[in-house]
This record gives structure tokens, C-alpha cells and sequence, in this order.
């Protein structure tokens, strides 16, 4: 949403460039609180958890979009989604075809919503193992090796660190690649060229405080400019600086 109102302005908000009270993240607050007021979100929204609630409403057809990342890519295929239906509590249901499609331009301001990326976990080595060498050779692979990065890039789980490794739709059984198979390749090549991150430059209280802001923004508990002023004060209190 930040993105959609100005193109760049989260990434500057993290590095100091921009303040967290910048006119463009109030009206990116101001545009969040007008989903609710609207009635897009739908009442008790706020309250309602990702996971279990919004992937198995979605799951068992209650919905028909969810908003997830990358990683809801897999159940683009037919044997990730049959497990996600069993998982979701759906007794004999048939897999169905699943399509990314990009968060919408809610500024009406022409700008695309990019995406932002994250690293989502590593591979480590625990200093009680028994088996360090075999253990440091697996990590090494899965890792460096073309062959490890093909096989992450096939469970369409996750985006493999090597850009020359992409998914082998040979080995891999979409519900229905007619509808599905062009639409995720454009996805991850998008996903691919993610520069800017969601988080990472981020300290704990400042992720905190921007949770606290969205909620008490939601629920009406401040107004998009107090919730952006009180973030504003959260991230200075947190020892980020601002040039």
C-alpha cells in the first residue's frame, strides 16, 4: 500500500531516509483505516489470524482470494493442495487451481504495489550434532549446488538463491497448467527481482510499533496521523536514525 501511494517510500522510511510520519505513510494509514470503514475487510477482521483462519476460510471456499507471499505458491500444485485441503479439514474435496494475481493500485495513483522480500529461513547446524561433516556437506548443497537450489525451486515453496536455478515445470503437476503454469512462471520472475525488503532493516520495536499503529489505526482507536506520529516516536525511542 505504501508503495501504491508512493513507489520507494517504506524502503526510505527503514534506512532513516524518510520518517515513519511522512505525509505519504499517513495516507498509506489513511487508505488501511478506509478498508475497514468501507467494508472491504469485513467486521472482526482485525482479530482474524492468517494462519489457521484466512487459509482455511480459503481452503474451503468461504473466499475466493486470500493474500499470502510466495511460499502460497506450492499449493499451486496438485499434491500440495490436496495436502492443504486434508490439513484445512476438507473430506474428499478436489484440488482447485490457485493464480497469483498483484495486490491492486489502492492509492489510484498509477503506481504498482511491488512486492517486498525477506530471507524466509537458513539452514544451520546444531553445535550438539554428531554428525557435523554430514550435516555441513547437506547445508553446502542444498544451498551452493545446482542440483539442492533445483529441488527448492520445484517445490515452488520457496525462490532458490541462484538466480540461474529456476522451476522445472516437467517435474512439477499444477492442478491445471493450462490455467496456472504461465501466471506463477511470471510470479516468480517478478519475485526473483525483489530488491527492496519488508523487514529486515527493521529492529524488533520498530516491527512491533508498526503492528500497533495498523491495529489502532483499524479499530479506530487513533487516526492515521496520531498512529503515524506515535510510530515516528517509537523508532527514534528504538535509536534509529533519520537524515
Amino acid at each position: 500500500m505504501a508503495n501504491s501511494v508512493q513507489p520507494g517510500l517504506w524502503t526510505k522510511a527503514s534506512t532513516g531516509d524518510a520518517k515513519w510520519n511522512d505525509p505519504g505513510i499517513v495516507k498509506t494509514l489513511t487508505i488501511w483505516k478506509d478498508l475497514f470503514t468501507s467494508g472491504i475487510m469485513q467486521p472482526g477482521a482485525v482479530g482474524y489470524q492468517q494462519y489457521p483462519d484466512a487459509n482455511n476460510d480459503f481452503l474451503t471456499g468461504k473466499y475466493g482470494m486470500v493474500m499470502m507471499g510466495t511460499w502460497y505458491t506450492q499449493y499451486a500444485t496438485t499434491k500440495a493442495m490436496t495436502a492443504a485441503l486434508g490439513a484445512a479439514g476438507v473430506s474428499g474435496a478436489q484440488p482447485f487451481p490457485i493464480v497469483p494475481i498483484a495486490f491492486p493500485d489502492v492509492a489510484g495513483a498509477g503506481n504498482t504495489s511491488e512486492m517486498y522480500g525477506d530471507a524466509d529461513f537458513g539452514l544451520a547446524i546444531a553445535t550438539k550434532s554428531q554428525q557435523k561433516a554430514a550435516a555441513r556437506t547437506f547445508v553446502k548443497w542444498m544451498a551452493t549446488s545446482a542440483e539442492g537450489q533445483q529441488v527448492v525451486a520445484d517445490q515452488l515453496n520457496d525462490l532458490p538463491n541462484l538466480k540461474s536455478v529456476q522451476p522445472n515445470f516437467d517435474n512439477i503437476t499444477l492442478v491445471d497448467p493450462a490455467r496456472q503454469k504461465s501466471a506463477v512462471q511470471q510470479f516468480i520472475t517478478q519475485a526473483g527481482g525483489v530488491t527492496e525488503p519488508r523487514e529486515s532493516l527493521l529492529s524488533a520495536d520498530v516491527q512491533t510499533a508498526i503492528l500497533a499503529a495498523a491495529t489502532s489505526v483499524a479499530t479506530g482507536a487513533a487516526t492515521p496521523e496520531a498512529a503515524a506520529n506515535t510510530l515516528q516516536k517509537a523508532a527514534e525511542a528504538a535509536g534509529e536514525t533519520f537524515k
